[in-house]
């Protein structure tokens, strides 16, 4: 198993199937997603998966990020906070 694999795995194991590549993935076909990249869908997936905050992007490197493992997968899977 690959280290993207492994790491996938346990984040979907620790966040009880939230989170992970697996999810991103289920996510972005979930909103017509394909490997093609479709701008309306990009969009859509950052502010689902909580890459954006009120049309803007996120910018993590200044954020700290908090999983919350009681939300469901339909909800923005992180709340950011500011350092």
């Amino acid at each position: 198993m690959d280290a993207q694999s492994t790491s996938g795995q346990r984040k979907i194991h620790y966040t009880n199937g939230r989170f992970g590549f697996s999810v991103q993935k289920r996510i972005h076909r979930s909103l017509g997603g394909t490997r093609n990249y479709d701008k309306k869908i990009w969009e859509a997936f950052a502010d689902r998966v909580g890459w954006k905050k009120d049309g803007e992007w996120v910018l993590y490197h200044v954020r700290i990020i908090t999983y919350d493992k009681s939300r469901d997968e339909n909800d923005e899977l992180c709340r950011n906070e500011s350092v």
